[in-house]
């Protein structure tokens, strides 16, 4: 099924950029039937081809000077351009949708979408107070437009950056709230979002239990629903988890199919993600070298994708594995960086890990220094 669609939207998109007509023109869709035709690509997971075909969408757009049509697209291209891992464009995308759906009036539903999206943007992007206001936004214009699905999803996915800024308590009442509006709702993908990411905190304060069922239900229903983004997403999540109860094979094996799985549907960063992931497992079992060069990859990929917050930690991990191999000014520039970045995002549970690395760091030749990172790491703490 999923070969045929890819075969079909090949030929559509080659159709509509280069069959001739009889004049000698290029033959032309409306906006309205590429935004259904790119639509219909995105549920079946085809994000590179639906991107393809609201790009032609947008053009006709803009040629034709719809302007309500060009939102739309815009809406639609932004969101696939951040799973796609292109972050820039997904913001562009997003803030001129948000600047034509005001201009045109074209209801508070309409701007919730952006809205929303946006904020996954500045979340991947490590803005996290950003993300935070972003949600709210969402919120309020979807209660506004009467969209209860609309309020559960924005208040669901605020948890994204208050977990980032180290607000767990508040972060795991988002993911609860949006499962059991999905429950409500009959909202199958919403109630598997809310399970594993709220799995993800349990991952986080090292409770691999309750992690390790939320993400079997999570997976089950991905599975139910066809829905093989999510399914990647609770895999990279279940490695961690198992990586907790020492069942490195378990990890090892459920890290490879996440990576599988982001590398066919090209989302660069998940797939970023899961090799950090999976250097920080070859480091865990000793395998230092291996876990530098898995580390050096996945630092490239969060570049490609502008996500410099999660360069943080990545670099963060590099540094304890050149640590170990006695390489110690390679691992004190590393996690300077890191701990840069991660003021920059304003996460405090990553500040904290980058002091005591330092402190470690410093204690093997200036004890003063590693006395001063503590110190600063306590502030953090407290």
């Amino acid at each position: 099924m999923t070969r045929r669609r890819s075969a079909l939207a090949s030929v559509l998109i080659g159709c509509l950029v280069g069959c001739q007509g009889r004049e000698g023109r290029v033959a032309e869709s409306p906006p309205d039937s590429l935004f259904l035709l790119g639509e219909s690509l995105y549920l079946t997971l085809q994000f590179d081809s639906a991107r393809t075909i609201w790009a032609i969408g947008l053009e006709r757009a803009r040629e034709s000077f719809d302007s309500v049509a060009e939102a739309r697209l815009l809406t639609e291209l932004g969101r696939t351009n951040r799973l796609l891992g292109d972050l820039g464009a997904a913001r562009r995308d997003q803030e001129r949708a948000i600047e034509l759906k005001t201009t045109l009036a074209l209801g508070d539903s309409a701007l919730a979408r952006s809205y929303n999206a946006l904020g996954l943007v500045a979340s991947d992007e490590g803005r996290h107070l950003d993300a935070v206001e972003l949600f709210e936004q969402a919120a309020a214009a979807a209660r506004a437009a009467g969209d209860v699905r609309g309020v559960a999803v924005a208040m669901g996915n605020m948890g994204l950056p208050l977990q980032d800024l180290g607000d767990l308590e508040r972060a795991r009442l988002s993911y609860r709230a949006m499962r059991e509006a999905g429950r409500s709702l009959d909202d199958a993908l919403l109630e598997a979002n809310g399970l594993a990411n709220e799995a993800s905190i349990d991952v986080w304060e090292g409770d691999p239990g309750p992690a390790i069922a939320r993400l079997d239900t999570a997976r089950g229903i991905y599975r139910q629903i066809e829905y093989t983004v999510g399914e990647q997403f609770a895999l990279a999540q279940l490695a961690t988890a198992f990586e907790l109860t020492g069942e490195y094979e378990r990890a090892f094996a459920s890290l490879d199919t996440s990576l599988a799985i982001a590398r066919s549907q090209e989302l660069l960063w998940e797939e970023a993600d899961v090799l950090r992931l999976t250097a920080g497992l070859h480091a865990q079992v000793g395998d230092w070298r291996r876990a530098v060069r898995l580390y050096a990859q996945a630092d490239s990929l969060f570049i490609e994708a502008g996500s410099e917050s999660e360069r943080a930690a990545v670099l963060r991990g590099a540094a304890i594995a050149y640590l170990a191999l006695d390489n110690e000014p390679r691992a004190r520039v590393d996690a300077e960086e890191a701990l840069r970045l991660d003021g920059l995002s304003l996460e405090p549970l990553e500040q904290l890990d980058d002091l005591v690395l330092l402190a470690e760091i410093d204690g093997r030749t200036d004890p003063a220094a590693a006395t001063r990172r503590l110190d600063a790491a306590a502030v953090v703490a407290e």
